[in-house]
């Protein structure tokens, strides 16, 4: 029984030690409402997000569109810090824009389309 929870206290210390290194990245310049939800993003847990967003009454839509932690917006912030579990629950996404050419039509070819009979 000893041995169980003297493996347990330690299993936890190294997970604390671990959450506590991610945590130490980022620093609060004050204590305003969109200090708080920049800080519980920054910390990469969901649930602190939730209850940070719950506490101002502010929805994850809302959040993604007013919400700028170091004057970028709240969902680019997390992907620039590769803070991917709050990124997930804010639900970014990687814009990319796409461009179709097509090579093997010319200019002034004919088109030919018949219709089934």
């Amino acid at each position: 029984m000893k041995k169980s929870l003297l493996v347990v206290a330690a299993c936890s210390f190294l997970v604390s030690l671990n959450a506590q290194a991610a945590a130490d990245r980022f620093i609060a310049a004050n204590n305003s409402k969109e200090t708080r939800i920049c800080m519980a993003t920054a910390s990469n847990r969901p649930i602190a997000l939730i209850v940070a967003l719950k506490e101002q009454s502010m929805s994850r839509k809302s959040a993604n569109q007013y919400i700028r932690c170091n004057d970028t917006p709240l969902a680019v912030f997390a992907r620039v810090y590769e803070l991917n579990k709050t990124g997930h629950y804010l639900k970014y996404e990687n814009v990319s824009s796409t461009y179709i050419k097509d090579i093997t039509m010319t200019a002034g070819d004919s088109v030919v389309i018949a219709g089934s009979r």
